[in-house]
């Protein structure tokens, strides 16, 4: 027997010849095992090779590892493309998506927090640029209860100008300023500590739960983190060789410092540790540091008419901190809880384990601010910075602005909301130790780099989409308290039904009681702002007098008042024409007709 193979043919496709003499009556009968069963059949004096199919068992655990072994074998012998330009814009898509489906529904809540600055925004315009005491560009602007907006402020007015006011759009502002997140992360990494992975950035963001829910509002703890650390970012790019990035990190931390109470104590400790830091880096500067400084007392001048023109009180309450810490203003009762709160920030465990219910109703109860699965990589990242602290410019910079937050927080009753700005850093610290980890197992496998950067991106994606399905399902049973107390929620679905019933009843008052919500006039101004038929005002008025114009009301109330109008026996009939559910589907609101 003879045989050739055609070389010309692919190693998966041989060609195979034989000459075989038999005596007369023999038959001849040939096996060939190469990935299955190939049998061979004597017909008319010829030879035909015919291959058989052994059947596969999908569910046979020596046919799954055969077959993982045999994809990793392909992939390390097949060219994948790998571009990062390309990896970061698939990694920034995912993270877009996963930021806006379902945008309005989720967070379930939108209080005056987040609306207080559209409200203001809106005013502003109103009054052609001019403050509730007549000044022209004030620093300051009230929420509802102090003069605690600035920055953000303004940036809405300019927003609102370009695409108008609603819930989706105020929300989306947010969702774009949090992308100078992504801008410092990813410069920080690629051009600072030089790593590989700085693609992954928008990923890691998107799979962290203590992003997922601030990242979707218009909170403005969440424009202060980006506005500080992307301030960062561009002093670092300062120090690196580009002089002229010293004014945008100027500019960046001016804009944080007007824009809340907590940016007030942030930015100038941050500042003083940088002057102190970089003293003899700045002194070589020569004109820029003269061009600087007198930037920054042109940035200071707002602040400074402020100071010249306020009352007393609000300087000592309301524009630095909240009125909360001079209930109890003993020093040994402040400096306990400034020591707790400290010690917690600082507690890298403490940003693993779930926030209790009820803490803020912009939190994930279910979850930590970061995944478990970070934590081996955090600390080999947190170790890694450390050790270059002394000889390496952007590692000493991250631990400096890292660690200036809690400082300037911890004073804060707020603090777990605040501690939102420490999660840039968290990030990066994680970032390290997984380019760190993804070394090493190149080491092991040298051929194994490509495989590495596709299981990351399938992994954080996979993860991220997580997040936002297990948020849109399961997110109605994470809040147990949908009241005053808790979450607050029903602030869109009430004003909504309001505006439309106002628009198909023109001539009926429309009274929303607010036991429900703190600063509910801010959410009507936001909402309604030019209806004059529709008040926030309980049925109180009408339970205890006859009151004959009754019937040119209707009344939308919470569960519990329309228990309490039952009760009491003092309407004729009262007639229930709407409800509004909770998201766990149990009756939140009635809309009601009532009359003696």
């Amino acid at each position: 027997m003879n045989s050739s193979s055609d070389a010309n043919q692919s190693p998966q496709n041989v060609h195979l010849e034989f000459e075989v003499n038999l005596p007369p009556g023999e038959s001849l009968h040939i096996s060939i095992n190469n990935a299955g069963q190939i049998t061979v059949q004597p017909e008319s004096g010829d030879i035909i090779i015919q291959p058989v199919k052994s059947p596969r068992n999908f569910f046979n655990p020596r046919f799954i590892i055969r077959s993982i072994k045999s994809t990793f074998r392909r992939l390390q012998t097949t060219p994948l493309p790998f571009n990062e330009r390309y990896f970061f814009l698939f990694a920034l898509a995912v993270y877009l998506i996963t930021r806006l489906i379902a945008l309005a529904d989720f967070p379930l809540s939108f209080t005056a927090s987040e609306a207080a600055a559209s409200v203001a925004a809106s005013e502003l315009l109103e009054t052609r640029l001019h403050g509730a005491d007549g000044t022209f560009l004030p620093t300051f602007f009230s929420d509802g209860q102090a003069l605690t907006l600035g920055t953000s402020v303004y940036l809405r007015a300019i927003w609102i100008v370009l695409v108008g006011q609603s819930l989706w759009m105020t929300r989306l502002f947010g969702i774009l300023s949090g992308l100078l997140v992504i801008w410092g992360l990813a410069y920080w990494l690629k051009d600072g500590f030089k790593i590989k992975t700085w693609w992954a950035v928008p990923l890691l963001l998107a799979a962290t739960p203590g992003w997922f829910i601030p990242s979707r509002s218009a909170l403005d703890v969440t424009l202060l983190t980006t506005l500080y650390f992307a301030g960062l970012a561009a002093y670092l790019r300062y120090r690196q060789g580009t002089a002229g990035w010293l004014y945008g990190a100027v500019g960046l931390a001016a804009l944080a410092f007007y824009t809340s109470p907590s940016g007030r104590v942030l930015i100038p400790l941050a500042i003083l540790l940088l002057l102190v830091m970089d003293f003899a880096h700045h002194r070589r500067q020569g004109a820029l540091r003269w061009r600087v400084a007198l930037l920054i007392i042109a940035l200071i001048l707002p602040f400074a008419r402020f100071l010249w023109s306020a009352p007393a009180d609000i300087l000592t309450i309301d524009w630095l901190l909240p009125a909360s810490l001079w209930s109890t203003p003993q020093p040994p009762a402040i400096s306990w809880h400034y020591l707790q709160h400290l010690g917690e920030l600082l507690n890298p465990i403490s940003w693993f384990l779930p926030r209790p219910v009820g803490v803020d109703a912009y939190t994930m109860p279910p979850y930590g601010a970061l995944g478990w699965g970070t934590f081996p990589f955090l600390l080999i990242g947190f170790w890694l910075t450390l050790r270059q602290i002394g000889k390496n410019l952007p590692a000493w910079l991250a631990l400096t602005g890292w660690l200036a937050v809690p400082f300037a927080v911890a004073i804060f009753w707020n603090f777990r909301t605040l501690a939102l700005l420490m999660s840039p850093f968290w990030i990066l610290f994680t970032a390290l130790g997984l380019e760190k980890a993804l070394g090493w197992l190149e080491q092991y496998r040298p051929r194994s780099k490509l495989i590495l950067a596709y299981l990351l991106l399938v992994v954080l994606s996979v993860s991220s989409a997580a997040i936002l399905l297990d948020a849109l399902r399961n997110s109605p049973r994470w809040y147990p308290d949908y009241g005053r107390n808790g979450l607050q929620y029903g602030s869109r679905q009430i004003f909504h039904l309001a505006r439309d019933y106002a628009i198909h009843h023109p001539d009926i008052t429309i009274r929303i009681s607010p036991v429900w919500c703190t600063r509910c006039e801010i959410l009507r101004a936001f909402f309604i702002p030019d209806n004059p038929k529709i008040l926030l005002d309980p049925p109180t008025h009408f339970t205890e007098a006859m009151d004959e114009t009754i019937a040119n009301n209707v009344f939308i109330v919470t569960q519990e008042e329309y228990l309490t109008l039952v009760e009491i026996g003092r309407f004729g009939k009262i007639n229930v024409e709407n409800i509004i559910p909770f998201p766990d589907g149990s009756p939140a609101f009635f809309l009601l007709r009532l009359s003696y």
